[in-house]
């Protein structure tokens, strides 16, 4: 076998080689293996062969189209009236399938590619090192690359004490807070649209929630104090643009607020100002 020419682009060699066997020369392509595995990259080129006496016909076959004529050691002589005429393809015919070659060589590449690309899994985690101690404090979660969970680690003590999750958009929808981080939560908080929307706290931490929020526009509006999740509220803050604005204190918890105090923006308070009113 003899190189006859050496190509840098598969579809050209392909092409090529097309051309030869149509003109009646058998041609083979070396590297062309190689050359899909490593996508072309630091390879010599691909070299089309043809048998030793097909090369200088090939040659010419190359150079001069499908049509070249170049007698060799194997042609025999025939006579006029017996020589049939030579079928003839259209060149076109050849840019067609040049073309439709090198698609389907394009289509080997990008299935190749889309092989080698590793693929996200459907659940991911990504580690932060918030505060720089050379252990990671938060861990967020991907679902199908959609935002699905966070945890984090506030105290450093190896334990996750503050959770959040997401709906199928990315939308949160629910966080706890774990504030004497004994390893759970006593602060819960749903969300609408993106913004909290109520809460539940355990502030003297015996498992069951004692204040008891409500937001508008995620902002807090009410906190209302119901120990052991009782009916009767002892204490309610009511709250203005999220700041405290006024608490009122049932002092004989007899379900009937005894009293206001009122908090002025600079956060002075004024006099207990009795009031009579039922805390429900």
């Amino acid at each position: 076998m003899k190189i006859v020419k050496t190509f840098g682009n598969l579809a050209e060699a392909g092409f090529a080689s097309s051309l030869l066997e149509a003109a009646g020369i058998p041609a083979s392509l070396a590297d062309e293996q190689s050359f899909l595995m490593v996508g072309g990259m630091g390879m010599l080129g691909i070299r089309l062969q043809v048998e030793d006496a097909d090369f200088e016909r090939a040659a010419q076959v190359l150079a001069k189209g499908p049509d070249a004529d170049v007698p060799t050691a194997d042609d025999l002589p025939v006579s006029p009236e017996k020589r049939e005429e030579p079928s003839r393809i259209p060149a076109a015919l050849f840019f067609v399938a040049g073309a439709i070659f090198a698609l389907m060589v394009f289509s080997v590449r990008q299935a190749a590619e889309r092989r080698t690309v590793p693929l996200r899994a459907a659940d991911q985690t990504d580690e932060y090192d918030d505060n720089h101690d050379g252990r990671p404090d938060r861990f967020v979660t991907y679902r199908n690359e959609v935002l699905a969970r966070v945890e984090a680690d506030r105290n450093g003590d190896g334990k996750s004490d503050y959770w959040e999750t997401y709906d199928r958009e990315g939308i949160i929808q629910s966080s706890e807070q774990d504030e004497n981080f004994d390893g759970r939560p006593d602060a819960w908080f749903l969300y609408e649209n993106g913004r909290v929307e109520s809460s539940r706290s355990d502030t003297d931490f015996d498992g069951r929630p004692d204040w008891f929020g409500t937001y508008k526009n995620g902002l807090c509006v009410r906190m209302d104090c119901r120990p052991n999740e009782s009916g009767i509220v002892v204490r309610r803050e009511i709250y203005e643009h999220g700041a405290l604005h006024e608490e009122w204190v049932d002092e004989n918890l007899d379900g009937i607020f005894d009293y206001k105090i009122l908090i002025d923006p600079f956060g002075v308070r004024s006099e207990r100002i009795p009031i009579h009113q039922s805390a429900k």
